[in-house]
Parts: C-alpha cells; structure tokens; sequence
C-alpha cells in the first residue's frame, strides 16, 4: 500500500470505528500528521520573524492559533478511528484507546500496540 493509498483509505472511513486498519495505513496517517503540523509550524514561524511589530506578531500568532485548533478539531474522529481500527487489526479492543487520557504511559502503552503485527481474525 502506497503512502497515498494508505490515505485515502484512512480519509474516506474517516469515522467508522468497527473494522481493521493495516499498519501501513495508520503509520502513513500519522506521519501525514506530524509533516502537515511541522510544514504549518515552519510558516508560522516565517511569517511572524517576518512580521515587524509586536501587533502585528500578536495578530499572526492569533491566526495561525486558530488555524491549529480548526487542524487539530477536523481530524479529531480520523485519528480516533484509525487508531481503533488498528487496535483491532492488531487484536486488542477498541476501548483500549482510552490509555491515551494517561500521559506519557498510556501513550507509551498505546504505541507499542500499534506496532503490533496483525492478528488473525476472531
């Protein structure tokens, strides 16, 4: 499965939380994550050294705020649902992505999950 592909996949079930997700689906989905999140932090960053007054960084430093929080909110329900569905794939109940409400174990835990090889089905 291509990077592409894996996206696509993970994008159009982007709320059905019943089923399977291959590691390669979820790992290109989380890696698309973090290189749209730093790609947005590097703009962000040019643009307010860039900008000269303490205003107008202030007003860049409110836009961009609000351009994470609407990134952030509108892949809220594909990430949960990828991330269940790959617990599934891997064997493990859905209702273990609960762990990531514990910093730094449960997301720990989580991750080694999600590595996880798939698991025959039930």
């Amino acid at each position: 499965m291509s990077f592409i592909d894996a996206l696509t996949v993970a994008f159009k079930s982007y709320a059905r939380f019943s089923g399977r997700s291959s590691r390669t689906e979820f790992w290109c989905f989380v890696m698309f994550l973090a290189m749209f999140g730093a790609a947005l932090t590097i703009v962000q960053n040019m643009v307010m050294a860039s900008a000269g007054s303490s205003q107008a960084v202030l007003g860049v430093a409110t836009v961009f705020a609000f351009i994470f929080g609407i990134t952030y909110v509108s892949v809220l329900v594909p990430t949960l649902a990828v991330a269940t569905r790959r617990l599934h794939d891997a064997g493990f109940s859905g209702w273990l992505g609960f762990l990531a409400l514990f910093p730094g174990l449960g997301i720990l835990v989580l991750t080694i999950l999600w590595t996880r090889p798939t698991a025959a089905a039930r």
